[in-house]
């Protein structure tokens, strides 16, 4: 009988064993996912901006990063190998205070990757040692590698093949360019896009909005093109006799473009594609697409805004909405023929509100 309980025991041991290892054993690559929307100390009005700069920079540094851990040493984008160690222990430990981890609990949540009860901690052997600044610790969450900034963001890296969640801004940056302009301009859709997941009110935490934004990716696609064609005249196409320029306009302000269409060296026609235009209160710009054949042409008008009124608690809106949305078409005597016009109403609350509760295009 005693020999019965001692074979049982050395069973369920063993189990649990290889089940505890099993748990800690994280001999694979794990590759970057995203970065938390907001940090665990939540925004103010005076460290919104600094703080969703930060989150720009830090996607833009760990975008491409990959950990590859073997069974002792772990290495950044094959370029470091460093040893490490890995305990058990639980978050109200980790974080040693109850707020703290209240914070970091809360955060993890919204990111849906609850904490578990046990959480792995993984740190370097030798503390003075560091692969790349800002990784020099992570915690194993559940199927989540979890690195932790000073300003309370989480960096996600993950094993499963996962699309990336890269801010707007990010994708403007780096999806290759084409002169005819973004594609997503030619969908009558990016209106309620623009209108829904870009405007950002009174006490709203802009952060878990930021980097939907499609005006964000536009900005940044736009003045990369704006880089190419600022030696004055660019040829985009020609067809027979009739040859198609993008042409920058030299004056200081505003900034435009036009595309011109020429005929034995006379103009044709021509229509202003991209502009930026700034008074006291507001911020114009005009994007367009090009198809490929250069038969039609689209063009969609942002206005944007910013306020903070200064109160006991302090209020700040950021406003960008589409003003309108065209389609063009260019005829067989190749000059632009409008097919399509959509002009945006607002609604609102009241005079003073700064949020529109809804929207109608016509």
């Amino acid at each position: 009988m005693l020999l019965k309980k001692i074979c049982i025991f050395i069973i369920i041991y063993t189990s649990l064993s290889i089940a505890y290892c099993y748990e800690r054993k994280i001999e694979k690559t794990w590759y970057f996912y995203k970065i938390s929307k907001s940090t665990a100390y939540g925004e103010t009005a005076e460290t919104r901006d600094n703080l969703l700069q930060k989150r720009e920079d830090l996607i833009e540094k760990f975008a491409n990063t990959s950990i590859k851990f073997s069974d002792k040493t772990l290495a950044i984008n094959d370029e470091c190998l460093i040893e490490y160690s890995i305990k058990s222990t639980t978050p109200e430990v980790y974080w040693k205070s109850d707020e703290k981890n209240n914070l970091y609990k809360k955060l993890f949540t919204k990111e849906k990757s609850p904490l578990n009860q046990e959480i792995n901690i993984i740190t370097y052997l030798h503390s003075k040692q560091s692969c790349s600044e800002g990784l020099n610790n992570f915690i194993k969450n559940g199927n989540d590698l979890v690195a932790i900034t000073e300003e309370g963001y989480l960096i996600f890296f993950t094993d499963q093949n996962k699309e990336k969640q890269l801010s707007s801004e990010y994708r403007g940056k780096h999806e290759p360019i084409n002169l005819l302009g973004h594609p997503m301009i030619k969908d009558k859709n990016i209106i309620d896009k623009i209108n829904d997941k870009c405007n950002f009110f009174a006490n709203e935490d802009k952060s878990l909005k930021y980097g939907e934004c499609e005006t964000e990716q536009l900005s940044s696609y736009y003045a990369r093109i704006l880089k190419k064609i600022k030696n004055g005249r660019t040829k985009i196409y020609q067809n027979k006799q009739y040859e198609f320029y993008l042409v920058f306009k030299e004056e200081k302000y505003p900034i435009n473009y036009e595309l011109i269409i020429e005929k034995d060296n006379h103009i044709v026609d021509s229509l202003v594609l991209y502009t930026v235009y700034s008074n006291e209160s507001e911020v114009i710009k005009k994007y367009y697409y090009i198809d490929e054949k250069l038969e039609n042409i689209w063009l969609l008008n942002i206005s944007s805004n910013e306020n903070s009124m200064l109160t006991e608690k302090g209020t700040y809106y950021e406003v960008k909405q589409v003003d309108d949305w065209n389609h063009y078409q260019i005829d067989k005597n190749r000059h632009f023929k409008l097919l399509e016009s959509l002009n945006c109403n607002y609604k609102y609350e009241s005079p003073n509100s700064d949020s529109p509760t809804s929207w109608v295009c016509h």
